[in-house]
């Protein structure tokens, strides 16, 4: 299981911000991989609110992500919620490209499918205004091969670089050019 412990501590600020519960909860104990699911990527998805609700598991199939969109958004995502609505509108908008970098009050935040780091020289920088600070995030900012930075859409030309990962997408596994964005 990837990233288990950047999970648990998703939980538990999850549990406590939304429901007011200081959760003792370990996911390590209530994850049981089915035989069926043993074998490949397989993606876990934990469904809960005060409570574990379900779990459900799927095999996980990479994107082939070539090129970004540029789209405006307004919401909030904080928390990894069920309903993606809005992040589910701003993807229709993708048009021909692959995913898209949304964009919320000109600041970068994330891409549909997960956070993203530019490359500027030799550093690889992540947006401060991210929606959502995924798991492989932390873990990258705490390994320090990423670090923290307001970056505007206007400013996208002076890196060289976009990587988009998350919880199953390695970091650099999806590198992209950045003339690869669409404005």
């Amino acid at each position: 299981m990837y990233n288990l412990p950047f999970h648990q501590v998703r939980f538990e600020r999850t549990q406590k911000d939304l429901f007011g519960i200081k959760s003792h909860l370990q996911l390590r104990n209530e994850i049981d991989i089915p035989k069926r699911h043993r074998a490949g990527l397989v993606k876990c998805r934990i469904i809960y609110d005060e409570t574990i609700q379900n779990i459900e598991f799927e095999h996980y199939h990479l994107k082939n992500i070539q090129t970004l969109k540029l789209v405006d958004f307004s919401d909030s995502y904080t928390y990894k919620y069920e309903d993606r609505k809005s992040l589910d509108l701003a993807y229709r908008k993708k048009e021909e490209c692959d995913d898209v970098i949304l964009i919320k009050e000109d600041y970068v935040t994330d891409s549909y499918y997960g956070n993203l780091a530019f490359k500027k020289g030799d550093t690889w920088y992540t947006p401060k205004h991210c929606l959502l600070k995924g798991t492989r995030r932390e873990q990258l900012l705490r390994q320090d091969r990423i670090h923290i930075k307001k970056i505007r859409a206007s400013e996208l030309g002076t890196y060289s670089h976009v990587s988009l990962f998350n919880a199953m997408i390695p970091f650099k596994q999806i590198k992209l050019q950045i003339k690869n964005i669409i404005h």
